[in-house]
């Protein structure tokens, strides 16, 4: 993506801000308006490569890209432009979203100027476009809701299971991020698998999962490391074969993905680990890159499939774990990390405002939607890279949430 870092800040400023816009149809046109901007952009830094002129690039493919940029800044700006009538207003936040949307399009200038005169033409005729599709998304899903889930009856904990599940998890969870040794990664993320199952009654699914997974591919990476071993530092330089590396990568992944609590294992689990998913697939996966990538065309669907259930259900915590799954398995680490960063947030904003006041929830939110916001533009490159098809199924089914949801980003309470 052309200019990383600026594009990011200003995803990550609009994100927040968007979140403390007052209304849905202002939070939607923000929540568009990053999504197209960010799918322009990470068009354009797949097809440069990093080692491309945009010059030497031209072409309708740059035009393209270039009027979805433009369209992104400018219903970013009409987000803004509207809060900032609003009576009440919201001067801060459409300030800062109307701000952001003239950074970034100041920021796609190089790209409608590598067009040319096609960058024009493409630039008018997606603006309009876009926004004929998008008031035909709005009828549409005004005119028919989606399913909702409902969510059966759980029986409370008392207050020492739930203190002990939490201690569980965060314990767990510590030793999967910062364990330098790949049995204590492992053995961390047994320990939170376990936690939902303490907290909620139910059958250790999770625990049982990650014991499937997880269990065989530390056996194998031990036999193969040998005098290598298993710390974190030296684990790419295990000798695996390409053979192995299919082998694990699965295995591997398979431990991990019930932490992701997304579709079909998210009863079972808990939104709250989706970092310690994130870590064993990034930090593990690390000795088998090459097989991770040969299994795309298996472990990308899973995902693209759980964010449309996440439309189906109205869940956009479920969609930023779904795409936190999709920038593990397709190389996008730095997006992984801000959305397994993102998710936990979240989800825990409700005990956060129960416990210590409802502002602490509402920034807590906004928080969360900057870091989905910068991660989802790193994941949405990452997924172009490796699978077009499945990128775009993904980006449409998060334009569609926001549609019918109004969460993207959250509203202020």
């Amino acid at each position: 993506m052309p200019t990383l870092t600026p594009v990011l800040i200003a995803v990550a400023v609009a994100a927040t801000a968007g979140a403390a816009l007052p209304r849905p149809l202002e939070r939607r046109l923000a929540g568009w308006g990053l999504l197209a901007y960010a799918f322009g952009a990470a068009s354009v830094g797949v097809a440069a490569g990093g080692d491309v002129r945009l010059t030497d690039l031209g072409g309708p493919s740059v035009a393209v890209d270039g009027g979805l940029q433009l369209l992104g800044a400018l219903l970013l700006l009409a987000a803004g432009a509207r809060a900032w009538t609003l009576r009440p207003p919201s001067r801060l936040a459409a300030a800062l979203v109307a701000g952001a949307s003239v950074l970034l399009g100041w920021l796609a200038r190089p790209v409608l100027a590598a067009a040319g005169v096609a960058g024009d033409a493409a630039a008018v005729a997606i603006v309009a476009a876009g926004a004929a599709v998008l008031l035909l998304v709005q009828r549409a899903v005004v005119a028919r809701p989606m399913l909702r889930r409902v969510a059966p009856p759980v029986v409370a904990p008392t207050e020492p299971v739930q203190r002990a599940a939490v201690a569980l998890a965060i314990a767990g969870a510590a030793a999967v991020i910062l364990g330098p040794n790949a049995w204590i990664v492992i053995a961390g993320a047994l320990c939170a698998a376990a936690a939902p199952a303490v907290t909620r009654r139910r059958a250790p699914v999770l625990a049982l999962l990650a014991a499937v997974g997880l269990l065989p591919a530390l056996w194998f990476m031990h036999t193969v490391a040998g005098p290598v071993g298993l710390r974190i530092a030296t684990i790419a330089d295990v000798p695996f074969s390409p053979a192995a590396e299919s082998l694990v990568a699965p295995i591997l992944a398979l431990g991990a993905f019930g932490f992701f609590g997304i579709w079909p294992l998210g009863r079972w689990g808990s939104r709250a680990l989706v970092p310690v998913g994130a870590a064993l697939i990034l930090r593990l996966g690390a000795g088998v890159p090459s097989g991770l990538e040969s299994w795309q065309t298996v472990l990308v669907p899973l995902g693209v499939l759980a964010a449309w259930h996440a439309v189906l259900t109205d869940a956009p915590d479920e969609a930023v774990a779904a795409w936190a799954w999709l920038a593990c398995v397709t190389g996008g680490q730095t997006g992984a990390i801000l959305l397994a960063t993102a998710a936990p947030l979240l989800v825990v904003g409700p005990a956060i405002g129960a416990r210590v006041g409802a502002r602490a929830e509402v920034w807590g939110r906004r928080a969360a939607w900057g870091l989905g916001g910068a991660g989802g533009a790193i994941a949405l490159e990452a997924m172009l890279r490796a699978q077009v098809v499945y990128a775009v199924l993904a980006a449409i089914a998060l334009a569609t949430l926001i549609a019918i949801s109004g969460h993207a980003p959250e509203p202020a309470r």
